[in-house]
């Protein structure tokens, strides 16, 4: 699905005004710096949902980046970030074009915007892992699994490849009827559809057609691109009465395509304290309960640990 979009006038400067719009090459944009990934509106209330990078506790041990679903608030992955620094991560909180509260950063085309600002913080994020002599890992979920995955396809930058990967639900494979929202593209690519997530997660109320277009796009795109480059040693978390993604469709990409370095790991939310809970959303201890999120933050930290030479993570008494 290769299709492109035309900016509407009010975007217009938002698209010229973003550095890593359209990246591509990490030398396309010189002497690039975290605040080229950060808008520049001073709004306290968006502060913790743009991209930035948050210090190891001690170390460190490794790099990550860690990539938020479409329309989530970057904020609500700390749970997962909160882990990866406990045990010695510099980690690179991505806040996609859209996703935190600056409407020009939508851009002319979502995906455009969202490959070049991932493509950007990979970027950082990897000059910072060589400069520091440790492994990079990349953990994401849901769309920013599908984007990471089409941009390792795509080999344009050797340094975009990782060394180690979580995916929390990844959007590579959805369920027949998550296509269903095609229906409603005759409407434009503005047309708004509300979201059923929970309120307090998402970043909008809904997601307009051109989102949905863009994510379909990248799932289109990696499948095209898949080779032996996608058998990074990955971890996938997902729980099987998921509501958008198909844990049988996962199970047949990594058989069909001999990612021998994956491995499926089913996880429940039925202890999950949010009112409005939804099986996809499995990326904090309130969505899935404390008991499930504590062997989840010891599978995530163990797997990128014993994947990227580092042994057996340093876990602290109950962690």
């Amino acid at each position: 699905m290769l299709l492109t979009f035309a900016a509407p006038s009010s975007l217009a400067a938002g698209v010229s005004e973003d550095p890593t719009y359209g990246l591509q090459y990490c030398t396309d944009k010189e002497d690039l710096k975290i605040k080229d990934l950060r808008p520049q509106e001073d709004d306290p209330a968006t502060q913790l949902e743009k991209t930035q990078i948050l210090p190891a506790n001690y170390g460190p041990a490794l790099v990550a980046v860690v990539a938020h679903g479409l329309n989530l608030r970057p904020s609500k992955m700390a749970d997962v970030t909160s882990a990866l620094r406990t045990l010695g991560a510099e980690v690179y909180q991505v806040g996609l074009p859209g996703h935190r509260g600056y409407l020009p950063d939508d851009g002319s085309d979502p995906y455009t915007a969202w490959m070049g600002h991932l493509r950007a913080t990979l970027c950082l994020a990897s000059q910072s892992a060589r400069s520091k002599s440790v492994p990079l890992v990349f953990v994401g979920f849901s769309l920013s699994a599908a984007l990471y995955l089409d941009i390792v396809g795509q080999k344009t930058e050797s340094l975009f490849k990782v060394d180690s990967m979580v995916l929390f639900a990844p959007a590579i494979s959805l369920r027949f009827y998550s296509y269903f929202v095609k229906a409603f593209f005759l409407f434009g690519d503005e047309y708004y559809l509300n979201s059923w997530s929970p309120a307090a997660y998402r970043w909008h109320p809904g997601a307009k057609m051109k989102h949905y277009r863009s994510l379909f796009r990248s799932i289109d795109s990696l499948h095209h691109h898949a080779d032996s480059d996608y058998n990074i040693p990955t971890l996938v978390m997902i729980d099987p009465k998921d509501e958008l993604v198909s844990p049988s469709g996962i199970k047949s990409f990594i058989e069909k395509h001999k990612l021998t370095n994956w491995q499926l790991k089913e996880v429940s939310n039925k202890e999950s304290t949010l009112k409005d809970k939804i099986h996809h959303l499995i990326i904090s201890q309130e969505a899935v309960g404390p008991k499930t999120w504590t062997q989840m933050r010891r599978d995530l930290l163990t797997h990128l640990y014993q994947t990227t030479g580092l042994g057996d993570p340093p876990l602290p008494p109950g962690f």
